[in-house]
């Protein structure tokens, strides 16, 4: 994370940092972009505040730059909410080129980004650059809000969230933003902090720990690509990753009845033993009956072994034949 603490807010989940946002910050009037895919907790806190959600559409490299274009003819943003490294729940990464192109496609238009890297520390080979540093560098005039999110890399019980303010913010923005945070009882404990801190603060921690996490999660991913071809249809797709703890598999056509597809096959792998999530549970609600898109179910890396893995993505593909 960029090193600028007096820029930092301290949240009990990175759930709380969010609703901060889109409570205290964004205004009932606003529109938000979002991914296509988005995470629902997210969408649901949007929807409860009032604030206007456009979906946006994914390409291999992020969210496609012609169709912001497209959808800024109609619904003028005031934010861009996007899962840039990692992201949830199709496990793609952003192209440094795609990321350039937003930072300039936000400035334009004079859009507020709002970068959740919660995934951020599980990369597979190198760590990915955030927009927030980005914009530092390029002393862009977008507002960046960096959120992230420690519950997956220090432990699951360990729900401590951290909110980056734009680097131009003057001191008293700043410290008018620490008092409202602290009114909103949103604050981790002092003993979750310190906590934290000695895990941070220890040199096991990400020479041995984090490094054999993102070791073994890597290793479950490149068992799952290896077997795709003969477990997967040749209909099907699985996402490639370069990071975190899920990948996407699509299958089929686009198509009206995407929903249907994926809850029936949902429902033959749960009868065996497998949790799996559709690709309708991350949209927004309120998407049009008629939209078309490829049936898809979000593939975990975790909490199963590699054997588990392939064996999953057997019956995955079988049912995908059914």
């Amino acid at each position: 994370m960029p090193h600028s603490p007096e820029r930092v807010l301290l949240f009990n989940r990175s759930t709380s940092g969010f609703a901060f946002l889109a409570q205290r910050v964004m205004n009932p009037r606003d529109v938000v972009y979002v991914e296509e895919y988005s995470y629902p907790v997210f969408l649901r806190l949007l929807s409860q505040c009032g604030i206007t959600v456009r979906p946006i559409r994914l390409d291999e490299e992020g969210v496609s730059i012609e169709a912001l274009d497209t959808e800024q003819e109609h619904y003028p943003a005031n934010w861009l909410l996007i899962n840039p490294h990692y992201h949830f729940p199709t496990g793609i990464s952003y192209s440094l080129k795609r990321k350039e192109e937003l930072l300039a496609w936000a400035e334009r238009h004079s859009v507020r980004i709002v970068e959740n890297d919660h995934y951020g520390d599980l990369w597979f080979e190198e760590p990915s650059k955030p927009l927030y540093e980005m914009a530092l560098q390029q002393k862009s005039r977008v507002e960046v809000y960096y959120l992230h999110s420690l519950s997956k890399t220090l432990a699951r019980d360990l729900q401590l969230g951290v909110l980056m303010l734009p680097s131009d913010f003057t001191e008293e923005e700043l410290e008018r933003y620490r008092q409202i945070v602290s009114m909103t009882g949103a604050e981790p404990s002092l003993l979750v902090v310190e906590a934290a801190v000695r895990l941070l603060d220890d040199p096991w921690f990400s020479e041995v720990y984090l490094a054999d996490r993102r070791t073994l999660f890597q290793s479950r991913f490149l068992r799952l690509w290896k077997e795709k071809q003969q477990a997967l249809p040749a209909h099907a797709r699985m996402y490639p990753i370069t990071g975190g703890l899920n990948t996407w598999i699509e299958w089929g056509t686009p198509t009206a009845n995407a929903t249907e597809l994926e809850e029936r096959v949902v429902t033959i792998l749960r009868e065996e033993g497998l949790e799996l999530t559709c690709g309708h549970a991350f949209r927004v609600a309120d998407e049009p009956a008629d939209t078309k898109r490829r049936p898809a179910v979000r593939f975990p890396l975790a909490p199963m072994e590699e054997r588990e893995l392939k064996h999953w993505l057997h019956r995955l593909g079988a049912a995908l034949l059914r």
